[in-house]
């Protein structure tokens, strides 16, 4: 069995996201899936992330 290629990896963080309404929890994680696999990511923490994952992420927050 052939092992998968290592892709390129970058170094992200994502903005915290505020709570709007006084006492509900917001969910803290980004989940991205891709061909069947989900990524997820902690926001406010600096993570790496394969490069696919950043070219998702970047459509949705511009300033990454």
């Amino acid at each position: 069995m052939a092992k998968k290629a290592t892709e390129p990896r970058v170094q992200i963080v994502l903005p915290m996201l505020e709570d709007e309404n006084a006492g509900i929890d917001v969910d803290q994680y980004e989940h991205v899936k891709i061909n069947g696999e989900t990524t997820v990511i902690k926001r406010g923490e600096y993570v790496d992330v394969p490069v696919s994952v950043f070219e998702i992420l970047k459509q949705k927050y511009p300033n990454l």
